[in-house]
């Protein structure tokens, strides 16, 4: 069941004027540890906002952040319309000189809440803490991370009094819709001094010291007992290999070379996880993202990121004077100061005509400058391997066609392609989750647009046993898994996701950065791999991958024909195969004759 707090509002809230609560501090059962030194875990206003039948539409809870000695209970987030301010932590001070906003959320009804009896289950206490808290300065990355590019929720300072405030945000309109009383100060925990600390708490008495002593040196003398029996077995290795003939030692030896040769090669070649090349083609679904057509089409800076593309979009609407001035200005001072780019799209998606992205993206097929990305995606598709893509861009299915492969472009809309597809029988379907730019009216930036996809049990169930039975392969992905969209789809509703095995191959700038990434995704079941330390290595990595994958035999290949396409080096193989079977079989029919003839 609910928080207690949220229970006793219900029968006071009204809809439309400040909700007369604050927010509170975790309860202890759901975090023990709590505030830490830079963090604050907060119970979600669920059950509130929406405790009011006239509440409609879609709706998001922002969580705003100030320090107390900035006197917030006098503070503003809104301005004079009503729209919230989207001030940041560096631009308040971490909250010093004016609240800023740290977190926004879906909110969620309170008839879809889990059940908090399950928190006992190892398997389902994540996803439920995720739905009743929210977590103040979890994000340690954001503020050095120059292409960081969304909500910023740095860490908080220590020994610091906090105010927090909840409010309501209608989508669709961008206004403020209610909000919460400013919290009682929270304040984070304090630093140990280094003098406090007992250097020496264990102690000991003289047999606890003596019996430390002998398990300390337990371990040298196993070391000891396995470096000898290595020893003893190179030594009866070294023998046998003395009493063998000649000709069998001189062939070893040649065995020897030979393998050197081969481990010297694979050292100076790229390095790939052998559950990942081992994999059937059509065990895989790619998953490609912007990465993907930066590299293919370079000369378009509107394909590399959010920004490029929004600021490219707003050149066009410029050119083509179908915003008025004044827009384009507001458009531009957003884009250069507000973190949230998909609020900036999706305002900018509403204002402008379909002919400016018909402008950034026109004649694409001519801006294919290095096709060995599309042409790798396309011998997995040949094979079997499912593909969908963020990208509103439709460059897989040009270069296809020129290919002379019958590609087709789908969406979420289309109820029946998407099963069709789900199902494996539309081979060279690529499901754009975000819509194509080809129908701007269709483009989808939240969640809301797909009411209609996420609310149809039989397309969710196809949707997600696709991330329980799939091995998904991201492919120039940075924030995926952030994607409100995907999470909807894959992520919300498939357990024990720990378990799966899904792989990312992503740029490896920073040590620290890959490695935190590596084991946050693995709680997702996601495996990440490294292409290099250079966006310029990407093309012929993802190229090198799909040929070892290619190269892999189908189970039952014994019983397909010869002539299968396997991969360029299987191509070769089935040629050979046939002569020969044609050559041998010219041969029986000789002799055939011969018996006859005598």
């Amino acid at each position: 069941m609910p928080p207690l707090w949220v229970l006793l509002a219900l029968g006071c809230v009204r809809f439309g004027s400040t909700v007369n609560l604050q927010p509170q501090l975790a309860s202890v059962t759901l975090a023990t540890n709590n505030p830490t030194l830079t963090t604050v875990a907060l119970e979600k206003p669920l059950c509130i906002f929406d405790s009011s039948e006239l509440l409609a539409g879609s709706y998001e809870v922002y969580l705003y952040v100030m320090v107390d000695s900035a006197n917030p209970r006098n503070a503003s987030v809104q301005d004079s319309s009503k729209t919230p301010l989207s001030l940041t932590a560096q631009q308040t001070q971490g909250g010093r000189t004016g609240p800023y906003k740290a977190v926004a959320f879906d909110l969620t009804p309170c008839s879809d809440l889990p059940s908090l009896d399950a928190i006992g289950d190892v398997t389902q206490a994540s996803e439920i803490l995720r739905a009743y808290l929210v977590r103040v300065g979890s994000n340690g990355t954001c503020l050095w991370d120059p292409n960081f590019q969304g909500l910023c929720n740095p860490p908080l300072s220590a020994a610091t009094e906090y105010r927090f405030k909840y409010v309501l945000v209608n989508v669709s309109t961008g206004l403020v819709q209610d909000q919460t009383l400013w919290s009682d100060p929270i304040r984070t925990n304090q630093p140990t001094p280094c003098s406090t600390i007992d250097t020496w708490p264990g102690r000991r008495s003289g047999g606890m010291i003596v019996i430390t002593s002998i398990l300390g040196s337990l371990p040298f003398f196993l070391l000891m007992g396995f470096a000898g029996a290595i020893a003893l077995s190179f030594v009866r290795r070294r023998r046998e290999r003395e009493l063998r003939p000649a000709a069998a030692r001189q062939d070893s030896q040649m065995d020897s070379v030979e393998k050197t040769t081969n481990r010297n090669e694979q050292k100076s070649s790229r390095k790939f996880l052998k559950s990942l090349i081992r994999k059937q083609p059509q065990e895989l679904l790619l998953v490609i993202g912007t990465g993907v057509s930066a590299a293919v089409a370079p000369g378009i800076p509107a394909l590399c990121s959010w920004r490029s593309c929004i600021e490219a979009v707003i050149e066009a609407a410029e050119q083509l004077e179908v915003l008025h001035p004044g827009d384009v200005a507001e458009f531009r001072r957003k884009v250069m100061k507000d973190r949230d780019l998909l609020v900036v799209a999706h305002d900018l998606i509403r204002k402008m005509s379909p002919d400016c992205l018909m402008e950034v993206f026109d004649s694409l097929e001519h801006h294919i400058q290095n096709p060995v990305v599309l042409q790798s995606i396309l011998s997995l598709m040949d094979r079997g391997t499912m593909v969908l893509t963020t990208n509103y861009d439709n460059l897989l299915e040009i270069f296809g066609q020129q290919q002379n492969k019958p590609m087709e472009s789908l969406d979420l809309k289309d109820k029946m392609k998407v099963l069709q597809w789900a199902r494996g029988h539309i081979k060279y379907g690529v499901l754009h989750i975000h819509g194509l730019y080809t129908d701007p009216c269709g483009m989808v930036l939240d969640p809301s647009g797909y009411k209609d996809v996420t609310q149809d049990p039989e397309v969710m169930e196809v949707l997600q046993n696709l991330y329980r039975t799939k091995s998904f392969l991201f492919v120039g992905c940075g924030e995926t898994l952030r994607d409100q969209i995907f999470q909807a789809l894959f992520l919300y509703s498939v357990p024990n996701k720990v378990d799966l095995e899904h792989y990312m191959v992503v740029l490896k700038e920073n040590e620290d950065h890959f490695f935190k990434h590596q084991a946050d995704m693995l709680l997702h079941g996601i495996k990440v791999v490294s292409y290099g330390d250079c966006f310029d290595h990407f093309p012929g990595y993802v190229q090198d991958l799909a040929t070892q994958i290619c190269k892999q035999r189908s189970p039952d290949a014994e019983r397909v024909d010869s002539t299968t396409l396997l991969g360029n080096a299987c191509q070769d193989c089935a040629k050979r195969k046939l002569e020969e079977n044609g050559i041998e079989g010219s041969k029986k029919l000789r002799q055939s004759d011969d018996a006859g003839g005598s």
